[in-house]
């Protein structure tokens, strides 16, 4: 891996092949830009657009890096801020039904009802549609009734296209002023839904997480239990083969 000696001389080199000129971004890593994409010497392609990044299946032909700086997979600085989440303004939200530990029925400023999935959160599935439900299901579910009780809870709906799935409207909810996805996951009743966490809450509620386990509450008093994402997927293979067998 270059030095930052090194590599802060090489800003000046010429180009190849429609790529960028190197530039610095961290202590031996460069960056270099081709397109609409970023290359980084830490194997991964960012996409300026969104600053999220994946891994390269093969390594670019890209002047002053060698293969061995792609393979080092050493983190770099964020190039570009993630895209931020638009809610809509804080309503009263009166909920009258709760299904599990993220999704919550209720009147919206008293003018009808809205089924809301609780943003970045992934709790333990209840018993439903004839399915066994999660050991930790029914403390998911009464968390939240505790939290709530005697409490001015808001909501904020997601206003980005395609957030609402499943007739159900992605909500950002707040209970006397605290964000319920957060309270959940120091309370060791949900985990952090990384693959659809907004980027906004991200680093509070990973801190929450690692709290709650820490302290080994909730689910985290089993370390084995199985992650609700990976529940309904073991849940959707068994309903498919023995729909197979029938």
């Amino acid at each position: 891996m270059p030095s930052t000696q090194s590599t802060t001389s090489q800003v000046q080199a010429s180009t190849q092949k429609g790529f960028s000129a190197p530039v610095p971004v961290a202590e031996g890593v460069v960056q270099q830009s081709r397109g609409n994409r970023v290359y980084t010497s830490s194997a991964q392609v960012i996409d300026p657009t969104t600053g999220r990044s994946k891994l390269l299946a093969d390594v670019p032909e890209l002047p002053h890096f060698t293969a061995k700086d792609f393979q080092s997979n050493q983190k770099v600085v964020r190039i570009a801020p993630e895209q931020k989440s638009s809610w809509s303004k804080p309503k009263s939200f009166q909920i009258t039904a709760i299904s599990d530990g993220d999704t919550v029925s209720g009147n919206v400023d008293g003018s009808g009802n809205v089924i809301c999935r609780v943003t970045s959160i992934d709790a333990p599935e209840t018993a439903k549609k004839g399915e066994p439900g999660q050991k930790y299901g029914k403390y998911g579910a009464a968390t939240i009734e505790r939290l709530i009780k005697d409490k001015k809870v808001e909501v904020q709906i997601s206003t980005v296209p395609g957030d609402n799935s499943y007739g159900r409207e992605l909500c950002m909810i707040t209970i006397n002023g605290d964000n319920l996805s957060q309270a959940m996951v120091e309370a060791g009743a949900a985990y952090v839904y990384d693959r659809y966490a907004k980027p906004e809450l991200k680093a509070s509620l990973y801190r929450a997480q690692e709290a709650a386990k820490k302290k080994r509450i909730g689910v985290w008093q089993d370390p084995n239990e199985e992650m609700p994402w990976d529940y309904r997927r073991r849940m959707n293979t068994e309903k498919k083969a023995r729909e197979l067998g029938n």
